[in-house]
């Protein structure tokens, strides 16, 4: 178990660049994103897993995630209601994500759209819901500055700082930099 305090240290105030080779990096990113090749889905159950773990794919992301058809697994999932379709702008591209995390959205984004069934009245709030989006999004996602990510997630800058502000002061996340 890493000392966390120690770690903050390091990653704050040390430029580790010079340890960190480029490909032991993009592997660790595509082992986490789920694009490595032993990583990528090849069952509806495998894609469901993996569209929990990030939140929300597109389908462009799922076929960079999956091997074989990802329509066809897509479409398996969709039709068992286990996905749903989600449009958190009218510019934004649509999203796949887990019929369970519907109400998370629609939290997250009171005016997006969603193609299925909402399972739940209860919407939550709507910070905690940016919280859980922003979580997942770096858990699955490579280092990223604040605007990266309000950019990836169609998400405003404020809404993601306060969100990246929360998470931090929760221990889940620490700030550091990557060059």
């Amino acid at each position: 178990q890493m000392n966390r305090g120690m770690a903050e240290d390091v990653f704050r105030s040390e430029d580790l660049s010079e340890m960190l080779s480029r490909e032991a990096i993009d592997a660790v990113v595509a082992e986490a994103s789920g694009t490595a090749i032993t990583r990528r889905a090849r069952t509806p159950d495998e894609l469901f897993d993996l569209i929990r773990a990030h939140g929300a794919l597109t389908r462009g992301q799922i076929a960079e995630r999956t091997r074989g058809e990802c329509d066809a697994l897509i479409d398996e999932l969709e039709s068992d209601g286990r996905t749903v379709r989600v449009k958190t702008g009218a510019l934004a591209p649509e999203l796949i994500v887990a019929g369970e995390d519907a109400p998370l959205y629609r939290a997250a984004w009171p005016d997006a759209i969603i193609a299925g069934p909402l399972d739940s009245a209860d919407l939550g709030d709507p910070d905690a819901a940016r919280e859980e989006v922003v979580r997942r999004a770096l858990r699955t996602g490579p280092p990223a500055t604040l605007q990266e990510l309000a950019e990836r997630l169609d998400m405003n800058p404020a809404e993601v700082g306060k969100a990246l502000t929360t998470l931090e002061a929760s221990g889940a996340i620490f700030r550091g930099h990557f060059t």
